[in-house]
């Protein structure tokens, strides 16, 4: 039995003003845990996918390159000497630095379409330097029938040349594939389904 001398012990209460307080602030380090977290995913994720895509001002851009065109071309008119029919921009090799890929009708090509299909990188200053691509022997040419042009895309992160003539076959008579070899461009592969064929064939 309890002794004379013993109280009931109580169980101790806090008012509801301290349980509010307590609450309030377990509320505001939860959410300030969880925002660490979400900022250090954040950044983790920035480092994985990359920096973000460059800016193009594709439309000075077009300008700046139609006047060097037209001056390199003897173009009369710097202003309406040079169309740019088509402007890509592509980083080969992920280094940082992304190329203008160009196709162009100056005032001497006349109604034989685009006759520049070239790609550039931006100097520092702004101005503009063109990146050799190689030729291919005149072998692969044979057969193309009538007014001959080739267009410019990216596939795979290769530049890729791709021909077509007035002959209305299904295939591409040619198709230049380049790889990017860390300075410059060099022919990785070739396709030409018709060298050596008549159009008839």
């Amino acid at each position: 039995m309890p002794s004379n001398n013993q109280t009931d012990a109580k169980p101790l209460r806090s008012s509801p003003r301290l349980s509010h307080a307590l609450g309030i602030r377990n509320a505001a380090m939860v959410m300030g845990r969880l925002s660490l977290s979400g900022t250090l995913l954040l950044v983790l994720a920035s480092g994985v996918v990359g920096a973000a895509p460059q800016k193009h001002d594709a439309r000075g851009d077009s300008a700046a390159l139609a006047k060097m065109l037209a001056q390199q071309n003897d173009c009369d008119d710097p202003q309406n000497g040079v169309e740019i029919n088509d402007l890509k921009y592509f980083d080969f090799g992920h280094s940082g630095s992304e190329k203008l890929i160009v196709l162009a009708s100056t005032c001497n090509t006349g109604t034989a379409g685009p006759d520049v299909h070239s790609v550039f990188a931006r100097n520092p200053d702004g101005t503009f330097s063109e990146l050799p691509v190689p030729d291919v022997d005149q072998k692969y040419f044979d057969g193309m029938v009538g007014n001959r042009n080739y267009d410019l895309s990216v596939r795979k992160g290769e530049l890729v040349a791709m021909w077509h003539d007035r002959s209305g076959r299904p295939l591409p008579p040619l198709t230049i594939t380049y790889r990017w070899n860390g300075s410059g461009f060099e022919v990785k592969s070739i396709r030409a389904p018709y060298m050596g064929q008549s159009a008839g064939k």
